[in-house]
């Protein structure tokens, strides 16, 4: 008898019942991420009629109530415990509205008022002018100083960026007190406008 021939011999003769489906023991449960044991909590909860407004019908995903334990767990087929019941009642979902930006309605100065704004001790004069295209306030800011001199924005905040770029890269300011240009630009008294 060779090597080989004994040991299939003893192969046949092992003790393997530890991997018979009649087996006591059991392989213990499956180790799932935390996202995925929320999901099957969802369905529990779904198929004991929780989520469900009429349990007797049956549910989304086609299991009826007559396959739910009285504990209001599902049923195991292999015979095992079911699942305690949840003792704490589900929380109820707020459905939460969607974040959206509302628009503040402002008042433009009228065609020709100087506005100025101190940043950080630099002093930016800006002037409101009549808009060259079809824009809904018909107005826009002409810068008056500064490296961005003679251009024209839209609005009171993009004005209020790009004529303190500059000084903000340079002491690394980032976007502090830069975030409103209406709180920024502030018309000056008619005695301080100069032509």
């Amino acid at each position: 008898m060779t090597d080989f021939q004994k040991a299939l011999a003893s192969l046949k003769t092992a003790d393997i019942s530890f991997i018979a489906p009649n087996s006591s023991t059991a392989p213990p449960p499956p180790r799932f991420s935390p996202r995925i044991r929320r999901s099957i909590r969802r369905t529990r909860n779904h198929d004991a009629g929780t989520g469900n407004p009429n349990p007797s019908e049956p549910s989304s995903n086609g299991t009826t109530s007559s396959s739910i334990a009285r504990n209001g767990a599902r049923s195991n087929s292999t015979g095992a415990m079911p699942a305690p019941a949840n003792k704490s009642a589900p929380k109820a979902t707020v459905a939460r509205q969607a974040h959206t930006r509302q628009r503040i309605e402002r008042d433009w100065p009228s065609v020709g008022t100087v506005v100025s704004g101190n940043y950080f001790g630099t002093v930016y004069r800006a002037q409101v002018v009549k808009a060259n295209k079809n824009l809904k306030s018909g107005r826009q800011l002409r810068l008056m100083d500064g490296p961005c001199k003679g251009r024209r924005f839209d609005s009171f905040t993009k004005a209020l960026l790009v004529a303190t770029t500059r000084q903000r890269k340079e002491a690394n300011l980032g976007r502090r007190q830069a975030s409103n240009g209406w709180d920024f630009w502030q018309p000056e008294s008619p005695a301080a406008v100069s032509k």
